[in-house]
């Protein structure tokens, strides 16, 4: 009779949990700068939306939201009056009118800050941004 074990050994296991491991330590700094791009991406497609909705609203009541001129920072508030969805989990969303024709709406995070106007133009970033 055969008197050998069947199974690993204490040295190829611990083999194992030193690969998976550094592949992990290898995979995980692109994991991050991946999720940053895909938050960033989130940002600009909230402006845009912001944007669009804006729009809208002028050509209904010939002045942006919110009005009077101020500033509105809570997304539920922009959500109802712009008939939007955005997603506040991670970002911080503002608009702010500076007069009836005028607006600038921001997407702040960290030390990132988005920014998008009612000018023609994509949405710029202040801070660090990849």
């Amino acid at each position: 009779m055969d008197s050998r074990r069947k199974g690993f050994t204490l040295v190829e296991l611990m083999i194992v949990v030193v690969l998976v491991g550094l592949l992990a330590t290898m995979a995980y700094p692109n994991y991050v700068t991946t999720r940053e791009k895909a938050l960033d991406k989130e940002a600009i497609s909230g402006l845009m939306l912001i944007r669009n909705s804006e729009r809208q609203f002028f050509s209904r009541l010939e002045s942006f939201y919110p009005t009077p001129i101020g500033t509105q920072g809570c997304a539920t508030f922009i959500n109802g009056n712009l008939s939007l969805a955005l997603n506040a989990n991670f970002w911080a969303y503002s608009v702010t009118t500076t007069s009836a024709t005028a607006f600038t709406a921001r997407a702040v995070r960290g030390g990132r800050t988005w920014s998008i106007t009612n000018a023609v133009g994509d949405p710029t970033c202040a801070g660090t941004c990849l």
